[in-house]
């Protein structure tokens, strides 16, 4: 039984940068997070859904 798949964002990361450690589209990121952009903004100590 596994949960929902997160990422927590730390110093330093963009959005980008977690497209390509994870591999998912950024706008599949942007919507499942529902993130307003572009640009994207994500902050250190935010969790991001990745399915």
């Amino acid at each position: 039984m596994g949960g929902a798949k997160t990422y927590r964002v730390t110093a330093g990361d963009t959005l980008y940068r977690v497209m390509r450690q994870t591999g998912m589209p950024i706008k599949k990121l942007a919507s499942l997070n529902k993130l307003a952009g572009p640009p994207y903004q994500i902050r250190k100590g935010q969790v991001l859904r990745l399915e």
